[in-house]
Parts: structure tokens; C-alpha cells; sequence
């Protein structure tokens, strides 16, 4: 039997987890802050994505086929040719290397799922994952 995630647990913590470190030089588009909920190598990643006001994850790509599901707050996916936008219960599917990006003018809560965990190409060089991470 699988593991299951209490979303309400998620949603009294938030996404409060690891922000990246605006003095390492990255671009304001990636200041998102973001928890790994659940890591098991082989199978899966899910991610929690907290977006505040005007915040964006900027064109990107991954090696995984990827569903992002909107759990608060409205968000905008440019992807390819096309622009959608997604309020709470949005489910968006993304093919492995299919680029994109979203954005929130006024903020969301996602949850990113990943398969498979690590894609072919996701990692460079002889670094490894450890076989499972998940939040408890």
C-alpha cells in the first residue's frame, strides 16, 4: 500500500521549507519557495511550490513528465504557443523536457509531481539521490 499525505498538515505549515538564497546570484523569477513532500528514487518526487504576489518559476524544462495541480491562488502557464490559466483543482500535464513557465499576479500553493524520479538526464556528472526522502 502507498503512503498517503495529509493535505490538511501541509496547509497549516505551508510552503515554509528551504527559500533559495537571493545572495547565490539567481534570478528573482526563481525565488519561490518550495518543500520536497515525498523522494523515492526510481518512482517519484512531489513538491510543494509556494508562489507569492508577482512571483514566477521563469521557461524552463525537466527530465520527468510532470503534473502541476493548483491548490490555492490563480496561476498563468505559458507553454509552447499557448497560454492557460488555473485556479484551485487546475491540473496541468507537461511531457518530460516540454518547456514552460508560471506565474501568479497575486500568489498559489502547487503541488508538482514528478515521474519518473530522477528522469534519464536529470543529474550530471556521478552525484546520486539517496533512495527516499519523504516529509512526515
Amino acid at each position: 500500500m502507498g503512503r498517503w499525505l495529509d493535505t490538511r498538515r501541509v496547509r497549516e505549515r505551508g510552503a515554509r521549507g528551504a527559500q533559495l538564497d537571493p545572495s547565490r546570484g539567481r534570478d528573482a523569477a526563481w525565488r519561490s519557495v518550495s518543500v520536497v513532500l515525498h523522494s523515492k528514487q526510481g518512482a517519484e518526487r512531489a513538491v510543494l511550490i509556494e508562489l507569492r504576489a508577482g512571483e514566477a518559476l521563469g521557461d524552463h524544462t525537466v527530465k520527468e513528465s510532470a503534473l502541476l495541480v493548483v491548490l490555492d491562488g490563480t496561476i498563468r502557464v505559458d507553454a509552447g504557443d499557448e497560454s492557460f490559466d488555473g485556479e484551485a483543482g487546475a491540473l496541468f500535464q507537461f511531457d518530460p523536457d516540454e518547456r514552460r513557465s508560471v506565474t501568479s499576479d497575486d500568489g498559489a500553493r502547487l503541488l508538482l509531481l514528478l515521474a519518473p524520479w530522477p528522469g534519464a538526464g536529470h543529474y550530471r556528472g556521478d552525484w546520486t539521490m539517496p533512495a527516499e526522502v519523504s516529509a512526515s
